[in-house]
This record gives C-alpha cells, structure tokens and sequence, in this order.
C-alpha cells in the first residue's frame, strides 16, 4: 500500500501467532516502509534464512531481543538471534526492540539509569559477528536522531 508517499509492504514471519494463555489467534508481521529510505520492522519471529525484504540494502532494522516470560520458546529472538538476524539484514542501523516491556514478569533492567540487559546483550553479539552494523539503544520513552 502507498501512503504519504511511502510503500509499505506487510511480509510474513516465523511466529505460530499463538497468544496463550488468553489471546486469540492473530498473524504476527513484518513491515518494510520505503520513501527515500528503507525501513524493516519486524514483530515477534524466530531467525529464518529468507527474513531479509528484497536485494535492495536496509537503512533501519528494528528487531525483537527479548520476550515476556524466562524462556522464548519457538517464533522469538534472544538477543544472540538477533543479532544473528542483523547480520543477515545488514542494515545501516539496527535498534533492539521488545524488551524491558514486563519488567515485572522478567527482569530486563538491570537498574535505573544503566544499559537495558537484553538490549545490551543485543550489542555485544552483535560486535563479535560485525562492526559495520550501528545498534541503536533507544530506552523507554527516550529518542534519537539517526543521520541519515
């Protein structure tokens, strides 16, 4: 679909769209949005090899590195897949997403004020696999501007 100018594509991902205990059945998603750059974000999925949107290099890539309970089970990323995920998009910019939502439920920051620990298990994965990938840690409620 065109809006505002921009193409956005809805492609599958590798999630059973399970929402146990007490959700319906709903198809989990990706989305590329393309203007004058390419976005790909990416809801709950597993690593699969054919992940990656179209030829074309992605600017931003924004990916799951945690879930809600102490195990992901299968149609999730730890931060290790992720980053594998990343290295197989290969975008300009990654930022780690889904994480530090339940905190309650899993302990994902470590305390105020210091780095989120899925998503700063994210990056180190990331920089053993590559350094030509800038992650981008964008802690609840906080922004940044990327140069494009």
């Amino acid at each position: 679909m065109e809006l505002l100018g921009l193409q956005i594509t809805c492609l599958a991902v590798d999630h059973s769209g399970e929402r146990v205990p007490f959700g319906p059945h709903a198809p989990a998603l990706a989305f590329e949005i393309c203007g004058s750059r390419r976005i790909y974000f990416v809801g709950d999925t597993g690593y699969f090899e054919p992940m990656r949107p179209g030829p074309q290099p992605l600017d931003v890539a924004l990916l799951p590195v945690a879930g809600w309970g102490s195990s992901l089970g299968p149609g999730h990323l730890d931060p290790q897949e992720a980053a594998r995920a990343a290295n197989h998009l290969r975008p300009r910019w990654v930022i780690p997403i889904h994480w530090g939502a339940y905190r309650n439920v899993l302990p994902t920051i470590t305390s105020a004020g210091q780095t989120p620990g899925p998503a700063q298990q994210f990056v180190d994965a990331l920089e053993t696999l590559t350094a030509d990938i800038e992650p981008v840690v964008l802690r609840p409620g906080t922004a940044d501007r990327l140069a494009l």
